[in-house]
């Protein structure tokens, strides 16, 4: 038997509609800057083997179905193992 999770109707902490999200990317991008996380990041996995994305985010429009995961597990395998 299969049971679906019903979602919540309402979020939280709903995005409000004035969200500018060009304010929030500069906010980050000075956090990481000023943090110099790249060079932590670089540092911490420095001599470990190098790891590559055939794919980019997660499906946004909605729930994957089979044929995304088939496929994705299809070209993990082929990348890992060929």
């Amino acid at each position: 038997m299969v049971t679906k999770l019903a979602r919540k109707a309402t979020r939280p902490h709903p995005l409000s509609p004035n969200y500018d999200w060009k304010e929030v990317e500069s906010r980050a991008r000075a956090f990481a800057t000023s943090s110099k996380l790249r060079d932590k990041l670089r540092k911490k996995f420095s001599g470990r083997r190098e790891v590559g994305y055939v794919e980019g985010p997660p499906t946004l429009n909605g729930e994957p179905h089979i044929g995304h995961v088939r496929g994705r597990v299809m070209k993990d395998l082929w990348y890992r193992y060929s």
